[in-house]
């Protein structure tokens, strides 16, 4: 039984890049970056088709895209999509 709240942006896997937590959005299609410090949002980027898992590399956060078969390749520093493979 269900007693929680739905959530559309259905969210799943999580990273810590050192400063910001990133978070895999299955139902949405996105991540989404927060600072850590304070929570505050810094951007939502669009990935793969229910984006799962998140991890980071040093670099780059990589993102899982369970329904497309694929993983996506973000710059961590800006969110900008450096492929989907």
């Amino acid at each position: 039984m269900f007693l929680g709240t739905y959530s559309a942006a259905a969210p799943r896997g999580i990273a810590f890049d050192g400063a910001n937590i990133w978070t895999a959005n299955s139902g949405a299609n996105t991540v989404t970056k927060r600072r850590a410090t304070d929570g505050a949002l810094v951007g939502t980027y669009t990935v793969g088709n229910f984006p799962t898992d998140v991890a980071f590399d040093g670099r780059n956060i990589w993102v899982s895209n369970w329904n497309g078969g694929s993983v996506t390749k973000l710059r961590a520093s800006d969110g900008v999509v450096l492929g989907t493979f």
